[in-house]
């Protein structure tokens, strides 16, 4: 806690010194996008799949899901459930412009069924996958970071043909896997499974995958949430940590942003030094303006009875000395600057 207060004093100093506003990658609201939805707009039917009224009992159903809306019920091995281009647009978006994202699933699986809930991937290669294995009796996520696959395994029997609310949580470098609400395993990822170079995928399958590995049993509900706690979309009531994995990537960003906006001020700033430390070495010759005239550095002029020069630009003007006289009374002619002594014949 004390690190992230010194973290958090450290990005507002930070700001303002360089003008960076830091708040604001912070307050992105959570969005969502309803796959089952998607695919009921596409107004398209399937062979082996069948759209049912929801059937899940009260108990499993999430508050926020509609009573009526449709179930799919998949079966067989020959179906090809893609979801449509704008849909899959958004759903990939999300994977590619957040540091955290939640698959959220209400599923009933039967048993011993091998089965892709979601597949994000093009022929063969995963960009990311989440799969139940009911023989094995083990979830599964396969996902791709650069040019290499990893896979991370779970152990749970989730094919056993009772309803699952199943929560898929990946934050920073970070898996947490949900199952009927409860925080069952942690898991940290290879690097970097959220940034650009996550590759986008061409394709968004549900209910199967890249070894076809077809899911067999009913899919209530199936939705990709970008921002943090995107579980609680589906168990409300499931405690909460703050920051998040993700939003600790995000600070660990900005500062690193924030730090950059500082060199380059420090840079601009010794360069408009070195330019202010040459002018005053270089001797210029300023001129100077006098009575609608302008005079060089260094001339010298009379005007009236001034003797007045040119100094770095400024007019310096003194009254031109006069001798010292002998007589007493000196004269003072018009038009002349110094009185004189009358001559004596």
């Amino acid at each position: 806690m004390a690190f992230l207060i010194t973290a958090w004093t450290t990005l507002l100093w930070l700001a303002s010194a360089t003008g960076f506003d830091p708040t604001k990658p912070f307050y992105i609201p959570n969005q969502s996008i309803d796959l089952l939805v998607a695919l009921g707009e596409y107004n398209k039917s399937w062979r082996g799949v069948e759209r049912i009224d929801s059937s899940a009992p009260l108990d499993v159903i999430n508050t926020f899901t509609s009573h009526t809306r449709l179930a799919y019920v998949l079966e067989g091995d020959d179906r090809d459930l893609r979801l449509p281009p704008s849909a899959f647009r958004q759903a990939s978006d999300f994977l590619l412009s957040s540091t955290e994202f939640t698959i959220v699933a209400m599923l009933k699986q039967f048993p011993g069924n091998p089965g892709t809930i979601i597949s994000f991937s093009h022929g063969i290669n995963r960009s990311l996958e989440l799969q139940s294995s009911g023989r094995h009796n083990e979830l599964r996520l396969y996902y791709t970071t650069g040019s290499k696959a990893y896979t991370e395994t779970f152990p749970y029997y989730l094919a056993d043909d009772n309803w699952h609310k199943v929560a898929v949580t990946i934050s920073g470098l970070q898996v947490e896997v949900f199952v009927d609400c409860r925080s069952l395993f942690k898991r940290m990822l290879m690097p970097v499974v959220t940034d650009n170079n996550f590759p986008k995928p061409p394709h968004l399958w549900i209910g199967q995958g890249v070894s076809r590995s077809f899911f067999k049993g009913i899919l209530d509900e199936l939705k990709v949430i970008r921002g943090p706690h995107g579980y609680l979309a589906l168990c409300p009531h499931v405690d909460s940590m703050c920051p998040t994995c993700g939003q600790f990537v995000m600070l660990q960003n900005t500062v690193q942003e924030l730090t950059r906006h500082l060199q380059e001020l420090s840079e601009r700033l010794v360069e408009a030094e070195n330019r202010v430390s040459k002018l005053e070495e270089c001797d210029c010759r300023i001129s100077c303006h006098f009575n609608d005239s302008v005079y060089e550095d260094g001339a010298k002029w009379q005007t009236g009875c001034d003797l007045c020069s040119c100094v770095h630009g400024e007019v310096k003007c003194r009254h031109v000395e006069c001798p010292k006289l002998t007589c007493k009374h000196p004269v003072n002619n018009t038009g002349e600057c110094c009185p004189h002594c009358l001559s004596k014949h």
